[in-house]
């Protein structure tokens, strides 16, 4: 599977409730998708690497990029929950889903 690149313009970006925290999330498209991590552009190869390694297990992630930075994000239908690259690269603004 390989890996979007989306214009942050062309998402609609919303808040959810899961598992006791509020967490960010966005629909491209008909699919919805949660906030994985955030990379500045000079991180973009760490971006594509964590989107190219989520999708390589089936989990549907895409990459949106802004002026300031890319962020990766997860299709909310993944069976992603609890899998170690997603504690690993979550960061504050997105805790990890246990």
């Amino acid at each position: 599977m390989e890996t979007l690149l989306i214009n942050e313009s062309l998402i609609c970006t919303f808040q959810f409730w899961r598992e006791g925290k509020v967490l960010k999330g966005m629909r491209f498209r008909n699919h919805l998708f949660r906030h994985v991590a955030q990379f500045s552009h000079q991180e973009r190869y760490q971006a594509f690497d964590l989107a190219w390694k989520l999708c390589q297990r089936d989990h549907g992630a895409i990459v949106t990029t802004s002026a300031l930075n890319y962020t990766v994000w997860l299709n909310l239908r993944s069976p992603a929950t609890g899998d170690p690259l997603l504690a690993a690269n979550a960061s504050p603004a997105a805790p990890a889903v246990r």
